[in-house]
């Protein structure tokens, strides 16, 4: 038997050591991707990461929150956050369930006080895991919120004023958000319209938008939840005063309106009533002298005949 040839090794395609615009990659370099909140240990995972398809669904769902793209490619290939996205926050701004302004204060104070209890909860969860979720601190998505303020468990509930209209009659998105508010008001419970989903689900360390969350237990954070809750208060107050002022310039609109349409008839009226002014003086004069003689009514027109025209 003639002997075997020896098989021939298959060449490893090598890794192109760029991303494709020319910067090259260095090793051991830990990135965190600011879209997706996840951490790459290395280039070559970094770069996979970007090519991924979560990474670019990750990119769909914020540009379709914020409604415009997120922006150009910033340093390493990340991608920069929408510094033009929509913040609700101002008098200007129309929110279908919200009755309170957000301010940039009563983000940041909501922000800080969430955070600190979040970072409490994991902390107690790292010690145990039983005693942490008896005594939990936050519960966020719709339906533990409306499970804590149905029990009156929940000190306060926090609400994103971004959440997404639908036609459902019942059992829908808005109907659950409307459920929840009454029965806070119903309870006492305070009610704060912040931030928005993607940044409360950035907040509690979900890679998912959050509606709503509900807490249950202020210890550790009692100074920043008086500040979030004194800035809903102001924020609530402010919504009151811009009612009741759009609602007076409404009523001095329809005022002015009406006394607009009231001159104009006046006006027009005033002119008909300016023709046979003449006639009526006459047959005043007429009817309080019966026995007088006719005279000439200086208002009238005067006759001139049709000789005197002619000639």
């Amino acid at each position: 038997n003639p002997p075997k040839k020896p098989k021939k090794k298959k060449k490893q395609k090598k890794r192109d050591p760029t991303d494709g615009s020319g910067e090259k990659r260095k090793p051991g370099v830990a990135r965190t991707c600011d879209v997706c909140d996840v951490t790459c240990s290395g280039d070559d995972a970094w770069f996979d990461h970007l090519k991924g398809k979560a990474h670019a669904k990750a990119e769909r769902r914020v540009e379709r929150d914020t409604g415009e793209g997120i922006g150009e490619t910033g340093v390493g290939g990340a991608k920069p956050h929408n510094q033009n996205a929509p913040t609700f926050i101002g008098t200007d701004v129309s929110i279908r369930y919200a009755d309170q302004v957000i301010t940039p204060e009563l983000n940041a104070v909501t922000t800080a006080c969430v955070s600190e209890l979040k970072r409490f909860q994991d902390r107690a969860y790292f010690k145990d895991q039983v005693k942490a979720r008896m005594r939990r601190r936050l519960v966020f998505g719709l339906r533990e919120v409306a499970k804590a303020v149905q029990l009156k468990k929940a000190r306060a509930v926090v609400v994103a004023p971004n959440i997404e209209e639908t036609n459902d009659a019942e059992g829908g998105l808005d109907d659950v958000v409307a459920k929840i508010t009454a029965a806070a008001r119903e309870n006492g419970t305070p009610i704060v319209f912040a931030l928005t989903r993607n940044k409360l689900g950035r907040i509690v360390g979900k890679r998912m938008r959050i509606s709503a969350l509900a807490i249950l237990d202020q210890d550790g954070a009692v100074e920043q939840f008086r500040e979030m809750l004194a800035c809903a208060a102001a924020g609530r107050d402010a919504f009151r005063d811009e009612a009741e002022k759009k609602k007076d310039e409404a009523e001095k609109k329809a005022a002015d309106a009406e006394r607009a349409s009231a001159k104009a008839e006046e006006a027009e009226f005033s002119g008909k009533d300016g023709e046979n002014l003449g006639v009526q003086d006459t047959r005043r004069r007429e009817e309080s002298n019966p026995g007088a003689e006719p005279t000439l009514n200086p208002a009238a027109a005067t006759f001139v005949p049709r000789n005197a025209t002619a000639s």
